[in-house]
């Protein structure tokens, strides 16, 4: 219901709306398609996601009970992946930016082509249109890897950052250990609650990579709806239709 309402206002919007708003075919095409996003962030995971990082909390203050000044090892570490999330996003979102404008002039060729396929086969210019669209294309692919290269190094690293956890826990309650302050089972517990935050932390980076791609696509969306035209990026990818 809630993406066949959206999908019902962007086309009643389309429809509706003016030529004179700037927005050529290309441009609502890809708007339209932004849809999709809202449907995959508001399909549940990102509650059940939120649900799950309040256990965080949880877990923390269990340890604090537990093994008193070890809670310190996972807070740290905690704190890092939350940074390295944070910090990523930044680049994360400048790559999804860097792939909605190469999206974008890939469309408005596409579009312009199609509406003059009949010139250029009259002209037999297919096969160098073609080509003109290879570079267009391979700028697409290049765009996609580079974003989910930020999203898998964001990834990598909190996982690797809450095996550092574990380790930090297990190396501080062994020396602690040793010097008669608390028992093993103690440290078992402290370990087995430090890997329980692992699972959470990891969700919640994958959802805030979610939202980053979510937040570019309401920007589209509403861009859409209030009719904000949108200035071509490289207007000389266009094939020269008029000159034909």
């Amino acid at each position: 219901i809630f993406e066949r309402t959206l999908s019902q206002a962007a086309i009643n919007r389309v429809l509706n709306s003016s030529l004179t708003e700037g927005l050529s075919a290309s441009d609502r095409l890809q708007k339209l398609q932004a849809i999709r996003s809202f449907r995959d962030f508001h399909s549940g995971y990102s509650l059940t996601v939120l649900i799950d990082c309040l256990f965080i909390f949880v877990y923390l203050a269990l340890i604090l009970q537990i093994g008193g000044l070890i809670v310190f090892a996972p807070l740290i570490i905690v704190a890092l992946i939350i940074a390295n999330g944070l910090a990523g996003s930044l680049s994360l979102r400048t790559k999804i930016n860097e792939r909605r404008d190469a999206d974008a002039v890939r469309y408005d060729f596409l579009v312009s082509t199609l509406q003059s396929i009949s010139a250029l086969k009259s002209f037999a210019l297919d096969k160098f249109f073609e080509r003109r669209y290879e570079p267009l294309e391979y700028r697409t692919s290049l765009a996609n890897y580079r974003v989910s290269r930020a999203s898998a190094d964001i990834l990598n690293t909190s996982i690797v950052l809450g095996n550092l956890m574990t380790a930090a826990v297990l190396t501080i309650g062994v020396i602690i250990a040793t010097s008669g302050a608390f028992s093993i089972g103690a440290i078992i517990a402290c370990i087995l609650l430090a890997g329980r935050l692992i699972s959470p932390l990891q969700r919640g980076m994958i959802l805030w990579m979610k939202y980053q791609e979510y937040d570019a696509s309401r920007e589209q969306f509403l861009s859409l709806l209030n009719g904000d035209s949108v200035p071509p990026t490289v207007a000389q990818d266009k094939p020269a239709t008029d000159e034909s």
